[in-house]
């Protein structure tokens, strides 16, 4: 993939969405629509305004709202409690398991409640999240399972894509992932479920299907969540390359991991036999998480701090009285996890470099 041709190809789309006034839910968006379809392998996909959009339509979807409760783990981005919150329901946080850093599914079924509406699994940093566990507790107590894959586009589980798992996946396309988002905000939704699929197609739009019906069939009250036909028409261009994208970080993440396998005083991630990880970020625990930061700091190493704060502690969950201690897992994580670079502008060298100093930093710590 030549960056220059790649950029000259997005400026064109841009103006011929200019130049043809496609702004919104016309040629542009159905093309990417069918385009993310084909990627992921679901039977429908919808673009949205963000992920968390997609988050909040989703819960809407299925009809959650007051008096409900969707179970969470401790340890995502904002969106993925707060979602919950926004439409009116409780989250109800559960801790992460120490290898995947994703939701424990040990725990999720002694969180479930008679007011249990769905679990929302996180597939966090690139990984999934335990799925075949989660879908067989969400059949047994007849509760429905959003899948937020946010962070891990092209990851895999027990061989099959994200879109296989889960009654909705939503996606995340900010321009903070780099080659796999835009140039702003955009989201999507997976579903393999046809009246999830008409029931979101309302609620992106004004509660119409169609540009066409705009001002003349609105059947149910909802807002504006479409995706820009601007984002649209970039990630279409994008979309292309993504597999390659993926596999250049996949491979950065093996090669992190295949050189700090002897390294004392760190946890790895483990993502289990039944996940192909998508790169997407590599995270690390180390107790000296904070020095090592401010060390490599000094060669100009970017090692960003993602979840300093578990869910269940920031202000916004305060009604909900949780504490120091209940998430003892997420708490451990807050405090140790390190992220290093993952992205196409990091090198095998660049990134062999990297783990020396890592392994230079922690040898000399007691």
């Amino acid at each position: 993939m030549n960056p220059f041709l790649l950029n000259l190809q997005i400026l064109s789309s841009i103006w011929d969405v200019i130049s043809k006034q496609d702004f919104y839910l016309g040629p542009t968006v159905e093309r990417f629509d069918t385009l993310l379809r084909d990627f992921t392998g679901s039977k429908h996909a919808l673009g949205v305004s963000s992920g968390t959009d997609a988050l909040i339509l989703s819960l809407k979807a299925l009809g959650v709202g007051p008096g409900d409760e969707i179970i969470v783990p401790a340890i995502s981005f904002f969106s993925t409690a707060s979602a919950v919150s926004w439409v009116g329901a409780r989250p109800v946080f559960v801790d992460i398991d120490i290898k995947t850093y994703t939701i424990n599914p040990n725990l999720i079924e002694r969180a479930i409640t008679q007011r249990t509406k769905g679990v929302i699994p996180v597939h966090l940093n690139g990984g999934a999240a335990e799925m075949e566990s989660i879908m067989t507790l969400a059949k047994k107590h007849g509760i429905y399972v959003i899948v937020d894959a946010s962070q891990s586009l092209g990851v895999y589980y027990k061989n099959l894509p994200m879109s296989a798992w889960g009654d909705l996946v939503c996606l995340s396309f900010s321009f903070n992932k780099k080659e796999l988002g835009g140039y702003g905000n955009a989201g999507a939704v997976l579903t393999n479920n046809n009246d999830i699929y008409k029931k979101i197609s309302l609620f992106r739009a004004y509660g119409t299907s169609s540009k066409k019906e705009m001002y003349s069939n609105h059947v149910v009250a909802s807002g504006s969540y479409r995706i820009d036909s601007l984002q649209a028409a970039i990630l279409s261009c994008k979309i292309p390359y993504w597999n390659e994208y993926i596999r250049r970080r996949r491979e950065k993440y093996i090669l992190y991991k295949k050189l700090l396998k002897n390294v004392p005083r760190i946890i790895l991630p483990d993502e289990g036999q039944n996940c192909l990880h998508s790169g997407y970020r590599f995270i690390f625990l180390t107790p000296h998480r904070d020095e090592l930061r401010k060390f490599l700091r000094h060669s100009q190493i970017r090692s960003p701090n993602y979840y300093d704060i578990p869910l269940p502690f920031f202000p916004a969950f305060n009604s909900l009285e949780y504490s120091s201690g209940d998430f003892p897992v997420s708490e451990k994580f807050a405090r140790e996890s390190i992220s290093l670079p993952t992205d196409n502008a990091v090198t095998k060298k660049s990134a062999e470099w990297v783990i020396n100093l890592v392994k230079t930093f922690l040898e000399k710590q007691k």
